[in-house]
């Protein structure tokens, strides 16, 4: 969670740091493999993205944000013709992700592929990203379920030491203090954001 946040307001060190953290005490949880890969095809460490968008997808192989990173860790590459592919099947199971179709709109132009383009983006101008800035911004924060297994995991693999009760307890207060953090910030952004917390 501290990953993220870090990773939203551009603190790239803290953030892989957030991550790698999680990846010790679970190497396979999600969305710390996700993010890290993320963070890394975004700074152009292409090799090690690579390897962390693949594991993801191995964890979770119908995850529409894992599928559109690795996509667009091809098309970083040069492997257009392979990103186009990604992005086509990924815009048939989720045709309003809008991330999509602007990275295919790129990708087809660069294939050659100009009436492809021009066909996708026309798509974008119908399901804009953009709103007013009155408007309600209704933010979703997935936590809960994989923080208490990884805590539960750590526990048993004796990360605790001798004092286990102590070891969860920590880690649980400093999980709501990342929280806490995580919503006054949005709401520092976004004042009248509808926040939901769902686990």
């Amino acid at each position: 969670l501290l990953g993220r946040l870090e990773f939203l307001e551009s603190n790239m060190k803290g953030a892989e740091e957030g991550f790698r953290k999680a990846i010790q005490l679970d190497p396979n949880n999600f969305d710390a493999v996700l993010w890290l890969g993320t963070l890394q095809r975004e700074e152009g460490q292409y090799k090690q993205a690579r390897i962390n968008l693949k594991h993801a997808l191995e964890m979770q192989p119908n995850s529409i944000r894992a599928r559109y990173q690795f996509a667009k860790e091809c098309s970083d590459e040069g492997e257009y013709k392979r990103a186009a592919t990604l992005l086509e099947a990924l815009i048939k199971v989720a045709p309003e992700y809008t991330q999509a179709h602007r990275a295919l709109v790129t990708i087809y132009f660069r294939l050659g592929r100009v009436a492809d383009g021009q066909h996708a983006g026309a798509i974008t101008e119908i399901h804009p990203a953009g709103r007013p800035q009155d408007a309600v911004v209704d933010v979703t924060i997935f936590a809960g379920g994989n923080d208490a297994n990884v805590i539960a995991q750590a526990a048993r693999a004796g990360r605790g030491g001798s004092d286990v009760n102590g070891f969860v307890d920590a880690q649980v207060r400093q999980w709501g203090a990342d929280l806490t953090e995580l919503i006054t910030r949005i709401r520092g952004r976004a004042p009248n954001a509808r926040i939901v917390l769902l686990n």
